[in-house]
């Protein structure tokens, strides 16, 4: 099947299921595989998103997600359980280090991206 990107025709060899990647969604999925690497390494939010070219923390915290999502379900259970380990202990420095009113919003963000990490 051939199928037109408006560019350039690109030919499905795989599967009448298997989609058919834009040179654009591969750009995009290769990123998100980056931001997935890094973060399993320990790298924050806010170095990710400056390390492969997005706006704000938050699109690398939206692309980790997305990653994750794709990932094999084997694989995704190990980063889950890798992702909540690293916010467990974000969340101990916080409540070591942080007072009052900063504290609760940091410790609200972290409950946010554990939320994130737990869907399915």
């Amino acid at each position: 099947m051939t199928v037109s990107s408006g560019h350039q025709s690109h030919e499905n060899v795989g599967s009448a299921e298997a989609p058919v990647a834009t040179e654009g969604q591969s750009t995009v999925q290769e990123r998100e595989g980056e931001v997935l690497q890094l973060r399993s390494k320990g790298v924050s939010f806010a170095k990710i998103a400056t390390q492969v070219g997005l706006d704000r923390p938050t699109d690398a915290v939206n692309a980790f997600h997305r990653a994750l999502l794709r990932a094999p379900a084997v694989e995704r259970v190990q980063l889950k359980r890798e992702e909540m380990a690293r916010l467990d202990a974000w969340a101990d420095r916080i409540g070591e280090n942080s007072e009052g009113e900063v504290r609760d919003r940091k410790l609200r963000s972290i409950d946010v991206l554990r939320k994130m990490v737990l869907a399915p």
